[in-house]
């Protein structure tokens, strides 16, 4: 297999990686990106090495890899929202009980005892 077909498979298998976390994350599950990030510089590094004529044939793979991109950024985004969401429920939930707390007999006494 040639070099630049060796990064062609390798690009694919980036972009099924980037699929692969996008659904973990749409269905709420933790994702470790760090070994995307490892391989994403190990593949810039390879094709940084690549005559321009070699660069040209990857380029539709390598713009098929921005989408992927895109998508998974997108779905973090919603994910983050909707934590900001039940974080933010929570927080206010949490200042309503210790406000409650404090005039409930929380608090010190108003006699000064």
């Amino acid at each position: 297999m040639t070099a630049t077909a060796q990064l062609s498979h390798d690009l694919k298998g980036l972009g099924t990686a980037l699929a692969r976390a996008e659904a973990e994350v749409a269905a709420g599950n933790l994702v470790d990106l760090t070994p995307l990030e490892a391989h994403v510089g190990e593949l810039c590094a390879r094709l940084s090495g690549l005559s321009p004529a070699e660069a040209e044939t990857l380029r539709p793979r390598m713009l098929a890899l921005f989408d992927d991109f895109d998508r998974l950024t997108r779905t973090l985004e919603t994910t983050l929202e909707e934590v900001r969401g039940a974080l933010g429920g929570t927080t206010s939930r949490k200042r309503a009980i210790g406000a409650y707390g404090k005039t409930a007999g929380g608090g010190p006494d108003r006699s000064g005892r």
